[in-house]
């Protein structure tokens, strides 16, 4: 990969970096006052991949280096353990989602800031398509793995907060049709579809 490529990659991972600690700190600034898990996953999801995005700028780097002596066969191979670490840690945040989801549905669920909920999940959907169309761009541009990987995140990341602001939406609807002992359960459910997904 040539130098202006490599940078290239660098400003896209850095985009996806910068959209994740944007997310993540709102969700998780968002969730403490509306009390929503769901919202606290979203947030949490987003700064594992913040943490995990530095290290991949500093992976791109390296396997643009090519081979030396510690590493005669390049550092190519980092890629996929570095895209491994990413599933791993959300496998690991979305267990604990999982376990607080189902004691929450067995303890009767949780009532949540359903306005706040869902401002929280307009924001979250609109910033998360706007960095999935700059990095699925930055995908084509750099044929990057690293970059291909983070824009197909973000598609799924703008998917699931849609369906989040959907079903927050949905208290509203509960609420208009007298349905107030099911709005507990909007929230757990809600996790469990977002680990499922």
């Amino acid at each position: 990969m040539q130098s202006s490529a490599l940078q290239l990659e660098k400003r896209y991972l850095l985009v996806s970096a910068v959209g994740n600690i944007l997310v993540g700190c709102v969700g998780v600034a968002v969730a403490l006052v509306s009390a929503s898990q769901a919202i606290l996953l979203d947030g949490l999801f987003n700064l594992t991949y913040f943490a995990t995005g530095l290290f991949t700028v500093k992976v791109a780097a390296l396997v643009v280096g090519g081979d030396d002596e510690r590493f005669p066969h390049g550092y190519a191979f980092f890629e996929p353990l570095v895209n491994g670490i990413k599933g791993m840690l959300v496998l690991g945040v979305s267990i604990m989602a999982l376990v607080g989801a189902v004691e929450s549905l067995l303890g009767g669920g949780r009532e949540i800031a359903a306005g706040t909920a869902i401002g929280y999940g307009l924001f979250a959907s609109v910033t998360c398509a706007a960095v999935a169309l700059v990095t699925r761009r930055g995908a084509q541009v750099t044929d990057s793995p690293l970059v291909r990987v983070d824009a197909e995140n973000w598609l799924v990341n703008a998917a699931i907060s849609c369906c989040v602001l959907i079903a927050f939406a949905g208290i509203l609807v509960l609420r208009s049709l007298g349905l107030h002992s099911w709005t507990p359960y909007v929230d757990p459910i809600v996790v469990l579809s977002v680990v499922a997904i």
